[in-house]
């Protein structure tokens, strides 16, 4: 089997791979059965099998606080995508010009630098480093549980003490 575009592989046949070859996700934990998302539009996701559609109170991440498919979102995305792709490495006309307007929010005095980075488990990790090296201490204290925290082991670490899937 190719991956790729292929939309018109056998509901079932994604079941059976999804069964032996993937890891539980949220649909999983959520529901008692398996959803593919075949469209979603705002806050809908319609689901294949299915006619109604499903209210989508996670929304994915920060990427999606706008809904699914927001018009702005996407006719912003198709010109980036047109003129340059995702570069984490290299600055960008956006990202600098978004680094000053964040020093400017905290401090316009200034003395701040951003980093930008590519998920939250890195993002997480900085942070727990910072608040070591700031504070001296080695212990991280985490109050909320049902948190997600990350994926690297200090991070994971956290969040399974809390309790979280």
């Amino acid at each position: 089997m190719a991956i790729g575009t292929d939309y018109h592989i056998d509901y079932d046949e994604l079941k059976r791979l999804r069964d032996a070859y993937a890891c539980p996700c949220d649909e999983s934990t959520m529901y008692n059965k398996f959803l593919l998302p075949k469209r979603a539009s705002g806050m809908w996701v319609w689901v294949e099998n299915e006619q109604e559609p499903y209210l989508d109170l996670v929304l994915g991440y920060s990427s999606l606080n706008f809904g699914h498919c927001h018009p702005e979102i996407i006719r912003s995305v198709n010109e980036a995508a047109e003129r340059l792709a995702q570069v984490h490495s290299f600055h960008t006309i956006q990202k600098l010009k978004l680094s000053k307007y964040l020093v400017d929010a905290i401090d316009p005095a200034g003395g701040y630098k951003v980093y930008f980075d590519v998920g939250g488990t890195s993002v997480v990790s900085a942070a727990m480093r910072l608040c070591r090296s700031y504070t001296k201490r080695k212990n991280v204290i985490s109050f909320e549980a049902g948190r997600f925290e990350g994926r690297g082991v200090p991070e994971r670490a956290v969040c399974l003490l809390l309790g979280c899937p």
